[in-house]
């Protein structure tokens, strides 16, 4: 059941900033795709709505984690929106708490991943892929976050597997 902020009441244990992050977690600096963990809009909803049938798998994989977690920027607007407009306001509050020290880090967009972007947006129209799945794939293809052919990135749109061999 779900706290009065929509949080998970198992959450309220750790640290206020790392509300969905338990206890402090410890990583070097990334120095290859196995190193980090690139956080899409799923799994962030998933772990911030208690009520989400994926939410204590996801809460898992991010508290568990040992790389530094980071989030897109193009997926705090739609994030934000949805945890907003599903589970409420404070839901908003504790993601954004959980940002710095041990926590989420952003993951920057660069001028060069607008083309790529357009590409893959053109290239999977039937999907539709869209713009936020499409800059996490982007983000995930320049280093030190490259998805390599053993990694790929999992959980976007369609739930498949992507790999570096994207057109």
């Amino acid at each position: 059941m779900a706290g009065q902020d929509g949080t998970c009441p198992s959450s309220l244990r750790s640290r206020p900033s790392l509300i969905w992050l338990s206890g402090r977690r410890r990583f070097s600096a990334p120095n290859s795709a196995a190193d980090v963990l690139l956080c899409d809009t799923g799994v962030l909803l998933a772990a911030g709505n208690v009520k989400d049938h994926a939410h204590q798998t996801c809460l898992r994989l991010l508290r568990q984690a040992d790389e530094p977690l980071l989030v897109p920027s193009p997926v705090l607007g739609e994030i934000g929106y949805l945890l907003q407009s599903r589970v409420g306001p404070q839901a908003e509050v504790t993601f954004l708490k959980s940002f710095g020290d041990d926590g989420f880090e952003i993951a920057e967009l660069e001028d060069h991943d607008i083309q790529r972007m357009a590409e893959l947006v053109e290239t999977y129209v039937d999907l539709p892929l869209g713009l936020v799945d499409a800059a996490v794939i982007a983000i995930a293809e320049h280093p030190p976050h490259m998805a390599g052919s053993e990694t790929g990135i999992r959980g976007l749109a369609t739930g498949r597997t992507w790999s570096n061999t994207l057109p």
